[in-house]
């Protein structure tokens, strides 16, 4: 995969250059986007590489190639435009920052320092998926959904997908371990790891909430557990654990600062950030107040935009995958049968041994965070990206609702029944081999390698037929 092949990586690589260089907040110039300094040197990348994002077989000058495989860090800095990841949060970027980082001080090109960031931006998603591992087992569909052909080829590429996700599914086992081990330093770690997650992907402001909903309705049955002792009744609440009080307290106050502070962020945002790539008569408020008083206005604008065909079919196969700068297809095949592939995944990842065992409330709630994370993104896009006016909401991609998917996986996982009332799933219990304690984890690791085996097949077939220029060596130009 050659460098700024993932869509708007180039706006990630100005912002993760900036930030290798100390530069933490946008500027604005006159006339211009909010955007970041950058060294010069990085032109060199743009023009060798960018050309090939529009065609496979790009005939790029043999002096652009010879200058990006020879340029090296040239101190002087350059402004350029990048609203878009402007407003992301900049610690998903550290890792990719780092990378560049240490290419610069060991004075290596651009070409192997924007490699070492890449390199690196792979190994901290890795290790963060793999402590989430430790924390809580994921669903067997969270992994599936990661490696898929569209989260794979993020993953690979220095942007904010492959962090976020990570980091999705980090939270997602903090809050299991949550549930069945709840601590008052967990319970900060875990909204803290939220609030990082939802000033990158604002959609997924759903999970801020419900932690919010956890430590006020953890107070109340604390309560309740307070009174029924005091009248000297024995009968306490099933789902209130002894420490449930001082936990349910941390948790509601440390997720109120939370909204709180992403408040301030998406505010600090608006007031700083300018994005001229979209012109429209009003502001993003302005589209917001008229749609909130013209209900009938929004109304047309949903109802086209899911009852059109090609849209609809656009958006699941930009889910599975859609690669490069969303003109890569796979094989039409690859999309019907990894969309199996999911529904099975689905089906093995559902309690069947231990049934709902009094989860299904909150399992329905994880599943509206998730549903409510899809409308948010379209919302979003309605109000910051489409037209004013506009027949359909424009900009939505599929790869925008792989977070949320990774959430509904572990709606459909094994959870602890209640806060501190059952051991950790994620531990092996102690029990008498037999036939029924390994054959589920054995289907499901069979069912996963296969689907993982297909899926990267999909992919590195489809890339190779993509940059066939870029296969056979010669990358290094």
């Amino acid at each position: 995969m050659p460098p700024l092949q993932s869509p708007d990586e180039l706006s990630h690589l100005i912002r993760i250059a900036s930030l290798s260089q100390g530069q933490w907040a946008p500027t604005t110039q006159p006339g211009a986007s909010s955007g970041f300094s950058f060294d010069l040197g990085l032109a060199s990348l743009a023009r060798a590489f960018v050309p090939v994002i529009k065609d496979r077989n790009a005939d790029v000058p043999p002096e652009d190639r010879a200058l990006v495989r020879e340029q090296g860090w040239t101190g002087s800095m350059f402004y350029g435009e990048a609203p878009g990841s402007a407003s992301v949060l900049p610690l998903v970027y550290a890792p990719a920052a780092l990378g560049l980082t240490i290419g610069r001080a060991l004075d290596w090109t651009i070409l192997e320092s924007y490699h070492l960031a890449r390199l690196v931006s792979q190994a901290a998603c890795v290790l963060i998926m793999a402590l989430a591992a430790w924390i809580w087992r994921p669903p067997v569909l969270a992994w599936a959904v990661l490696l898929l052909p569209m989260s794979v080829f993020q993953m690979s590429g220095p942007v904010v997908d492959g962090p976020s996700h990570a980091v999705t599914l980090l939270a997602m086992s903090m809050m299991m371990r949550l549930r069945a081990q709840p601590t008052r330093a967990l319970a900060a770690a875990t909204v803290a790891v939220a609030l990082v997650l939802v000033t990158v992907r604002l959609h997924l402001l759903p999970l801020l909430l419900l932690l919010v909903w956890w430590g006020w309705r953890g107070l109340r049955l604390a309560g309740a557990q307070a009174r029924t002792s005091s009248a000297g009744g024995s009968r306490k609440p099933a789902s209130v654990g002894p420490t449930l009080a001082p936990v349910a307290r941390t948790l509601l106050l440390s997720g109120m600062t939370a909204l709180v502070a992403c408040g301030l962020w998406v505010v600090w945002v608006l007031a700083t950030v300018v994005d001229t790539r979209i012109q429209r008569p009003l502001s993003t408020g302005g589209v917001a107040l008229h749609y909130l008083t013209h209900p009938l206005d929004l109304w047309d604008v949903i109802s086209r935009t899911f009852t059109d065909e090609d849209r609809l079919m656009f958006l699941a196969d930009s889910f599975i995958g859609n690669l490069g700068w969303l003109d890569t297809k796979l094989p039409e095949e690859a999309y019907g049968l990894l969309w199996m592939g999911l529904g099975l995944m689905a089906l093995l990842s559902l309690p069947w041994r231990d049934g709902l065992r009094g989860t299904a409330a909150d399992r329905l709630l994880l599943v509206v965070c998730a549903l409510t994370s899809v409308a948010i993104a379209f919302a979003l896009m309605l109000l910051t990206w489409s037209p004013f006016p506009t027949a359909m909401i424009e900009g939505v991609q599929g790869r925008y609702f792989i977070a949320p998917a990774i959430v509904l996986a572990y709606a459909l996982g094994v959870w602890p029944t209640a806060m501190g009332t059952e051991r950790p799933a994620s531990r092996a219990r102690p029990q008498q081999a037999s036939m029924g304690s390994w054959v589920g984890p054995a289907l499901q690791g069979f069912a996963l390698a296969a689907f993982a085996g297909t899926s990267l097949w999909y992919l590195a077939s489809t890339l190779m037929t993509r940059y066939p220029s870029w296969t056979h060596g010669s990358l290094w130009g």
